[in-house]
């Protein structure tokens, strides 16, 4: 029943009439007004650290102001510096002829086979309740006003309904394939443990490399005068001070996110391009298509090597658990940093 309603027509003409009928009554000047966005997030100033990193003596004597804080901050740098030594010597001893050749080798199972066609229709579902939260805000804000969903708790809370939607739309279309509900997460080919620890010895290789580009572009965006703008999502981290809030985009962050992220641009559109090209081409442009969605212009760079990445350890090991684990990690990585600054330096 689900995967005659999931690979038919009449179910995805039923919800585009109803989207367009929605946005036609909103913009018509009906009941259903657009909603005011909380202007809390864009007014607030950022902090300056968030636009420049503080130099050596302003973070040491923070930190010697706030000593278990400091004492992590030092944990954290010195597994980074860790990382990027491995990194380093993880590059070179790959540049041996041996290792060279079997870098391109997959002898792992080979990725779940998607269509085009089931991409968008991935793609028109997601779409859809993307632009349907909207008016499930305003029904709440008029049925349950005491709940009080500004925007700073309603981004990280519709995202978080987007992304398990997701989750669960892409496990119900691979219901209807001939493979297990759970071959894209490798229970074939290599072992999870395997698949595992081959992410993470690639997620290494890459580290310093990845570390070095940012910093690339950074100073040409700083010698260019150029200031990105800051994200909600980043916003909602560094200013926030609900720990309810704080904790829902975390979880977003370090968890639900990278696995409805894997599932969608690893699992599906990384597959359905390799099914009409090369592995490189595959990865290169699912790569490409990961860091657009970002929308940060800074990170564009790395994060389409990164997706590279993690399309690479997808084909590698013909498992997500690998590229789950690398993301989760690498997101959680980014955030510990991130809440260091905010709590060592709030006043910038």
């Amino acid at each position: 029943m689900i995967q005659r309603l999931l690979r038919g027509r009449t179910f995805y003409l039923f919800l585009g009439i109803l989207i367009l009928l929605l946005y036609l009554r909103t913009m018509s000047g009906g009941t259903l007004q657009p909603m005011e966005v909380d202007p809390a997030l864009h007014d607030a100033p950022a902090p300056e650290w968030l636009l420049e990193v503080p130099d050596p003596t302003t973070l040491k004597q923070a930190a010697s102001r706030h000593q278990p804080l400091g004492i992590l901050l030092a944990v954290l740098i010195g597994l980074m510096g860790v990382m990027a030594f491995g990194g380093f010597l993880f590059t070179f001893r790959g540049l041996s002829k041996a290792r060279r050749s079997s870098f391109w080798q997959f002898s792992a199972a080979p990725v779940l086979p998607w269509s085009f066609g089931e991409l968008g229709r991935v793609i028109f579902l997601a779409v859809t309740v993307a632009l349907l939260l909207p008016f499930v805000r305003l029904a709440l804000l008029a049925y349950a006003p005491l709940w009080r969903l500004d925007s700073n708790l309603w981004i990280p809370l519709a995202m978080l309904v987007l992304d398990a939607f997701v989750i669960v739309t892409i496990l119900a279309f691979v219901v209807g394939k001939q493979q297990s509900t759970w071959a894209m997460l490798g229970t074939s080919g290599r072992g999870v443990k395997d698949s595992i620890r081959v992410g993470f010895v690639s997620y290494v290789t890459m580290f310093p490399w990845l570390v070095i580009l940012l910093l690339v572009i950074s100073e040409v965006a700083r010698t260019l005068g150029f200031q990105p703008p800051l994200e909600p999502i980043h916003r909602l981290l560094f200013l926030e001070q609900r720990p309810g809030v704080l904790l829902l985009t975390i979880l977003l962050t370090c968890i639900i996110g990278p696995v409805a992220e894997e599932l969608f641009f690893r699992g599906v559109v990384y597959a359905a391009i390799r099914s009409r090209t090369s592995r490189l081409i595959a990865m290169l442009l699912s790569g490409g298509l990961f860091a657009v969605t970002h929308t940060n212009l800074m990170g564009f760079l790395p994060i389409a090597v990164l997706g590279c990445l993690l399309a690479y350890l997808y084909e590698r090991t013909g498992s997500l658990a690998a590229s789950m684990i690398v993301h989760m990690f690498h997101n959680s990585l980014l955030l510990v940093f991130a809440m260091m600054f905010r709590y060592l330096l709030p006043s910038g």
